[in-house]
């Protein structure tokens, strides 16, 4: 008797082994996404930093001597393992430098780095950022060059933020 009161206050094997089955089921949907997306997370990492460290060393080569470093110097870039962004420097004028990260494949963001003069009478400033596409895409942010200054507020275009 005490066997059949037992029986009935557990449950049968086959529905612990589904239970086991759905929350291990549960738990891999919100885990594998993660772990499938972390190379472009970390190609993504890479480029941004390569961005960074370009504009980064022209800002502060512009404030000590008052010219930028030729794209030359900036070989490193080339030298990029992931090899999933295609880089291009370039000068506009005097007053501005752009370095653009495009992603070469799907699922990657791009990035658009811009040092920039303003001058008065007399007397210049040095401004810099660098804007990421909101969305995964292979073309780089497309700063208006056509402006005469910048502000970091409103700096990247639509379809892009600035990094902070």
């Amino acid at each position: 008797m005490r066997d059949l009161e037992e029986d009935k206050k557990n449950f049968p094997l086959w529905f612990k082994i589904l239970v086991s089955f759905w929350a291990i089921g549960l738990l891999a949907a919100n885990i594998l996404p993660s772990f499938l997306n972390s190379p472009n997370k970390s190609r993504n990492a890479r480029a941004k930093e390569n961005v960074g460290v370009v504009i980064n060393r022209q800002f502060e080569n512009y404030y000590k001597t008052e010219r930028f470093i030729s794209p030359d110097e900036f070989r490193f870039i080339g030298e990029d393992s992931s090899n999933r962004h295609e880089y291009q420097m370039s000068f506009k004028g005097d007053d501005i430098f752009i370095v653009t990260a495009a992603a070469k494949d799907d699922g990657l963001y791009s990035f658009t780095g811009i040092v920039f003069v303003s001058r008065g009478v007399g007397t210049y400033g040095v401004s810099k950022g660098v804007c990421v596409t909101t969305l995964p895409a292979r073309t780089p942010p497309q700063v208006d060059l056509k402006r005469h200054s910048y502000s970091s507020a409103d700096m990247c275009p639509v379809g892009s933020e600035l990094l902070k």
